[in-house]
């Protein structure tokens, strides 16, 4: 056996030990350190930002094509169930409808083979997919598509004035690229393309954009079905995650906000990947450090010893031994219990001899 180390000894040991393992500590504190692959795995607990550079988020739902969507009769039933949340008809564009909330922030739009749903006021995950789901439901029942073909979801962060200059700081070295050499300087259009299959999410792929873009370029000028991003007057990054689900399947409500939970998780776990705290606490989150966790959490109450009172002669006399002479006839038991065979308890057979 080892011999039992000192306290310095220990001390040094642990000390090691913790040096380590540091990183994981901060990992359990702070999730971003904890994706090894955003592809797979846990995703990291939603950190609320309060000045997110999040512009547009999109869901989408695609289904065979059912022609009497983009007849005006057959709208009547569809607006009568998003009136609640969507009150405002906008202009029908030819075969499809939009709908917004009264501040315009939130939109669905229609179309003969496929739902979508938009906002650029996005506040949480929770929040974004149940109104999804009520969404889903209304499109349930008028025009009760009985397929579903594709789920999309797409989230996308632009960055743009003073921020931009800070790029390297905020996201990986891996996301930043150009950005973070001198060639920066010069760079007008830069956009990398990256598709990636999730392993857990069968049918699954996961597209990721990003990259600097011109004044008054668009994320995604190529974009027929979803509303493109409005372009802005100077130059800016963006960072676009975009999921599809392209298993076929029943048009079941439930199931299909399950898998667009899960999409969505996945594309914030790939979006903690990608930026670093400095990202967070810029734009209004707060992550905490190993050093500041550990003052935060103190060293706690301690344990409490317990405040003993002074017993009563019934108390004392209800745990006072036994007499000798009882405590001799207790141990006479034929079984020892070390062997498992008959044999004088000791405490009688050293009795015998003295008496013998």
């Amino acid at each position: 056996a080892d011999a039992p180390r000192t306290r310095n000894q220990t001390h040094t040991c642990f000390r090691r030990a913790e040096n380590g393992f540091s990183a994981a500590h901060r990992r359990a504190i702070n999730a971003v350190n904890a994706i090894e692959t955003p592809l797979t795995g846990r995703p990291p607990s939603e950190v609320a930002l309060e000045n997110a550079p999040l512009v547009r988020v999109i869901a989408q739902v695609r289904y065979p094509s059912i022609s009497s969507v983009a007849q005006q009769g057959f709208i009547d039933s569809i607006q009568q169930g998003l009136r609640n949340d969507y009150p405002v008809l906008l202009r029908p564009e030819e075969t499809s409808w939009r709908f917004s909330d009264e501040t315009e922030t939130w939109w669905v739009k229609l179309k003969p083979n496929f739902l979508a749903l938009e906002t650029n006021r996005y506040s949480s995950r929770d929040d974004f997919l149940d109104r999804f789901r009520r969404v889903l439901t209304v499109l349930d029942t008028h025009p009760n598509p009985r397929r579903v073909n594709r789920l999309r979801i797409r989230y996308i962060d632009r960055i743009v004035g003073e921020n931009l200059g800070a790029l390297p700081e905020l996201v990986r070295p891996e996301v930043a690229k150009v950005a973070a050499v001198p060639l920066a300087v010069d760079a007008q259009h830069v956009i990398a393309e990256n598709l990636f299959n999730l392993p857990e999410e069968k049918g699954s792929q996961l597209r990721l954009r990003w990259g600097r873009l011109l004044p008054q370029s668009a994320v995604d000028p190529d974009a027929v079905d979803l509303a493109a991003v409005d372009p802005v007057d100077e130059p800016s990054w963006v960072l676009d995650l975009d999921a599809v689900r392209q298993e076929s399947g029943a048009f079941n409500v439930e199931t299909i906000g399950l898998q667009a939970r899960m999409l969505a998780e996945r594309i914030y776990s790939v979006f903690r990947w990608a930026v670093t705290d400095e990202f967070l606490r810029r734009y209004g989150g707060r992550t905490v450090s190993l050093p500041e966790a550990r003052a935060r959490l103190g060293r706690g109450p301690g344990h409490r010893r317990m405040k003993l009172g002074v017993l009563d002669p019934k108390a004392v006399a209800e745990r006072a031994p036994l007499p000798p002479d009882a405590l001799s006839d207790a141990m006479h038991d034929r079984v020892h219990h070390d062997v498992g065979r008959g044999r004088a308890a000791r405490t009688v057979r050293n009795l015998r001899r003295v008496s013998g």
